[in-house]
C-alpha cells in the first residue's frame, strides 16, 4: 500500500512540475473581459440597445383654435415603444488573430441570424500592415 501511495505522489508531483500554469485576468471595465497574462488570449463581451418611446397626448377640440399637435381626439393615444436595435458584440484576440462579431438581436423573424449579423471580421498582422477579412 505504501508503494502505491509513493507512486501516486510521484505522479502528482511530476504532473504539477510538467504542466504549464495558465493565469487569466478578469476585468469589467468597458464590459466583461478575460485576458491571459502572456497577452496571447483576450475575449470581451459588450451589448447595447436602442428603444424608441412615444407618448401622444390627445388634443381637445376648441372652436377658437385650429387643431394642433397629435390631432388625436380619442383616448386611445397609441402609446408604446419600438425596439429599434440590440447589438451583442464579441471581440477578442487569439495569438496574432483579432476578431469581432456583432449581431443585431432586434431584427424581425424574417431576417434571422445570417442576415442579422451587423459586423464580422478577422484580422492579423502581416509585415508592416494588417490583413482584415470580413
Amino acid at each position: 500500500m505504501r508503494g502505491i501511495v509513493k507512486i501516486c505522489c510521484a505522479v502528482l508531483i511530476a504532473h504539477l512540475v510538467v504542466s504549464p500554469c495558465h493565469a487569466f485576468n478578469f476585468s469589467a471595465k468597458n464590459g466583461p473581459r478575460i485576458k491571459s497574462d502572456d497577452g496571447q488570449f483576450e475575449i470581451g463581451l459588450n451589448a447595447r440597445a436602442q428603444l424608441d418611446v412615444h407618448s401622444l397626448d390627445p388634443d381637445h377640440a376648441h372652436a377658437d383654435y385650429p387643431a394642433f399637435g397629435s390631432q388625436r381626439f380619442s383616448s386611445d393615444t397609441g402609446d408604446g415603444f419600438n425596439w429599434r436595435r440590440t447589438y451583442l458584440t464579441l471581440t477578442g484576440k487569439v495569438n496574432r488573430l483579432n476578431f469581432k462579431f456583432e449581431n443585431d438581436l432586434a431584427v424581425n423573424a424574417t431576417t434571422a441570424f445570417p442576415h442579422s449579423l451587423r459586423e464580422a471580421w478577422i484580422a492579423t498582422q502581416i509585415g508592416p500592415g494588417q490583413l482584415t477579412i470580413g
